[in-house]
């Protein structure tokens, strides 16, 4: 049975690697206040800036890891 769930689990990694997709760099807002970064899977092709949202900011992970109380104020008015 371990040795079945080791299987599947390699095969879940393994198709995931092959859909082509990257990684995101995210920050979430959590009670008027930024968190992160965490990673955030997205497809291929998808610029990790379109995941963006009132709560959450993602940014490509090649960019410079920025840190949350810095993040614009422009952001934590949307």
């Amino acid at each position: 049975m371990k040795k079945l769930l080791i299987a599947l689990a390699a095969l879940s990694l393994m198709s995931l690697a092959s859909c082509g997709g990257k990684n995101c760099r995210c920050y979430e807002r959590v009670n008027d206040r930024w968190t992160g970064p965490t990673t955030t899977y997205a497809s291929e092709g998808t610029r990790c800036n379109t995941l963006n949202n009132r709560s959450r900011l993602c940014i490509e992970m090649d960019e410079p890891i920025i840190n949350p109380d810095d993040i614009g104020v422009d952001y934590k008015k949307k």
